[in-house]
């Protein structure tokens, strides 16, 4: 598997290799560590996308019941979330200062809106 970036998770399922019996339950959590690290999925949208890469990479495929505890495995971790949400964070934040100058209103900068998430302990 490339360290490259990709522009959507499907290109990055395109580039892992076929998984044989026997190695598919590492494989999907080695690649569930790296949706969560790089990407930012957690949760159910991490299942979908092990899901996804069990139906198209793995030959046989794990039988769904057993995806779901490599998913929970991969979020119990402690990988940290990756940068993805923050960039759509920081995207909205920019989007919402760009609209609010253009109705002559002010706003506080990007940086005070993750201050108050945090402290409001808002999900991000």
């Amino acid at each position: 598997m490339s360290e490259q970036k990709f522009n959507t998770l499907e290109s990055f399922i395109a580039t892992i290799d076929s998984i044989d019996e026997g190695e598919r339950n590492d494989q999907l959590y080695r690649i569930g560590r790296k949706l969560r690290r790089n990407v930012g999925l957690h949760g159910a949208d991490l299942l979908l996308y092990l899901h996804e890469v069990n139906s198209a990479k793995c030959s046989p495929p794990l039988e769904d019941d057993k995806v779901a505890p490599i998913a929970g495995s991969v979020d119990r971790s402690n990988v940290p979330i990756g940068s993805l949400r923050r960039s759509v964070d920081e995207y909205l934040a920019t989007e919402i200062s760009s609209f609010a100058s253009i109705a002559g209103m002010k706003m506080m900068p990007p940086s005070h809106l993750t201050i108050c998430r945090q402290k409001s302990r808002m999900p991000k």
